[in-house]
């Protein structure tokens, strides 16, 4: 089943092709990935090598402000765009 990330009556919720999976009563937990993305860390864009390395500047929800070196401040969705995170130094 194909599902994907939306808003019913103002809440997020999971939204399949034949109508809302969860409840609109509750909200969902945040992405997995913003659960351990902090700022201060440094991340890489899967699809996008040439921005080079970024530095997460603030996590709200799946929303994840990063600054790269070659492409300034972006707004990531973390619904949507799973970031590398890098261990070493800035190359």
């Amino acid at each position: 089943m194909v599902a994907s990330w939306g808003i019913a009556r103002g809440i997020p919720c999971i939204i399949a092709a034949d109508g809302i999976l969860s409840s609109p009563d509750r909200t969902l937990p945040p992405h997995p990935v913003t659960e351990i993305i902090e700022p201060g860390m440094r991340v890489r864009h899967p699809a996008q090598p040439d921005w080079g390395i970024g530095q997460v500047q603030s996590v709200v929800g799946d929303r994840i402000t990063v600054n790269f070196e070659h492409a300034g401040k972006v707004l990531i969705n973390a619904a949507v765009i799973a970031l590398e995170i890098e261990d070493g130094p800035a190359r």
